[in-house]
């Protein structure tokens, strides 16, 4: 167990969403049994809460013609709905299932498509891992990411066939070059048909049955006339695919290298379960190993991470998701197939810079925009070792190296004149924000 539940609190916030917004609600996590406090965070609804705050509504609102989108406009809407979240849980699940399932806007090239597979992923984030591979096998986004939409009895592709099993379901090792040739003529037949109406185009995939491959499959030692969902089925009948995803969910939610009597344990629950992934989390956040000294501080931060979870502590309801490319992270527009590769693949000597000229831009003193960072500048009547007790505590738990260092350059001597309140305020602010910026400049705070 970790020291105090304040400690274990801002650790459960960090993991299941983006960190906390505030020393109240660490408060107010840490008031409650942990227990308590994961059930909390798990009690809502995705399908509601995915519709009542989405990247397309904040969108439209800005652009209404989506043929005008382009990947910086759904990069910004998504990151608004992010921070501003009442459901962090919600976007952390489907930031995960997004570097998964993974498409770009670089080669699908069609925003709508691109927003519409995001709330896919946040109104089925923690629902059922079998529904969601069927329904990305059919998802337009994914086809055409994939080549799907060229595999035809003609023209056989194994694109998708192949990341189905060696990225989203069973991992290398599990199945042989014979099944991807199989399961790639079992997925012929699908293609995109887009609406002659006037207005955005509505895209809607159909199965032309010409386009099909109907000769007989042998597909992991079964044989028939198979289909995709066929394929599917065959594919979830096994354990390992439960391992494949526990493994997953536990290195983005807890550590790395987990062991394998832990992933088995915990597999054989979400196999069980039948593949219900709210039942996989809420095991994964209430397992003991989750408030362990070996889980603190065990992972990278992303640049997500990293930028929502600052910004949030600090006050900041905008940002820009530029600094996000810089650091590696563009939403929508991921690497490659297997989307990033994160842990500490996230730190290079680019990406470090990136992030140290992030935080000196936001944290740099600017008096022509004093409430740029609200949170700092609350603080400007106060006793400034108050407001940097509160602010460490908050952003990296009293729990980093230098702390009284850092602290011995707050309760300095001040240059301004006793009675120069205005002066006293300013100066307080400026020595909170050069103190926050070395908190989170230190090595700590790179780590979730």
């Amino acid at each position: 167990m970790l020291n105090n539940r304040r400690q274990e609190a801002a650790h459960l916030l960090r993991r299941a969403g983006f960190g906390p917004k505030s020393l109240d609600e660490i408060i107010s996590i840490a008031s409650l049994s942990h227990l308590q406090a994961v059930t909390k965070l798990l009690d809502f609804n995705p399908e509601e809460t995915a519709l009542s705050s989405n990247p397309t509504t904040r969108l439209t609102a800005k652009k209404p013609l989506s043929t005008d989108w382009d990947g910086y406009d759904l990069q910004q809407s998504w990151l608004e709905v992010m921070l501003h979240t009442n459901y962090p849980l919600q976007e952390k699940l489907a930031l995960f299932w997004h570097g998964h399932f993974t498409s770009s806007i670089e080669k699908v090239g069609d925003a709508q498509l691109m927003l519409d597979q995001n709330l896919y992923f946040r109104r089925h984030g923690l629902g059922n891992f079998e529904k969601m591979v069927r329904d990305i096998s059919r998802d337009p986004a994914m086809l055409i990411y994939l080549d799907n939409v060229e595999n035809s009895l003609e023209n056989p592709n194994e694109n998708y066939a192949r990341e189905l099993m060696e990225l989203f379901t069973l991992g290398i090792g599990n199945y042989s070059e014979q099944d991807i040739r199989e399961s790639a003529r079992a997925f012929t037949g699908w293609r995109i048909e887009y609406s002659d109406s006037p207005g955005p185009r509505h895209p809607q995939v159909v199965y032309d049955p010409e386009l099909h491959d109907n000769s007989t499959k042998t597909f992991m030692g079964e044989t028939g006339n198979f289909d995709g969902e066929v394929i599917i089925s065959i594919i979830l009948k096994r354990r390992e695919v439960a391992y494949y995803i526990c493994r997953k969910l536990w290195e983005f939610l807890v550590y790395p290298e987990p062991a394998a009597v832990l992933v088995k344990n915990l597999g054989d629950l979400f196999y069980d379960s039948g593949y219900d992934i709210r039942t996989l989390v809420g095991a994964i956040l209430l397992n003991p190993e989750f408030l362990s000294p070996r889980a603190y501080r065990a992972l990278v931060k992303s640049p997500v991470e990293l930028v929502v979870g600052t910004l949030a502590a600090l006050g900041v309801t905008r940002l820009d998701s530029d600094p996000l490319n810089l650091m590696g992270q563009a939403l929508f527009a991921p690497p490659n197939v297997k989307g990033w590769a994160g842990g500490k693949r996230w730190i290079n000597s680019a990406t470090f810079l990136a992030r140290v000229n992030y935080f000196g831009n936001l944290l740099a003193t600017d008096e022509s925009q004093p409430n740029l960072l609200p949170v700092i500048s609350s603080y400007r009547n106060r006793p400034p070792a108050t407001g940097f007790n509160e602010l460490a505590e908050l952003l990296v738990d009293n729990q980093v190296q230098g702390l009284n260092d850092i602290k011995s350059f707050v309760q300095a001597p001040y240059i301004s004149e006793a009675g120069d309140t205005q002066g006293l305020a300013a100066e307080s602010e400026a020595r909170l924000r050069g103190a926050v910026h070395l908190l989170v400049s230190t090595p700590d705070y790179q780590l979730n």
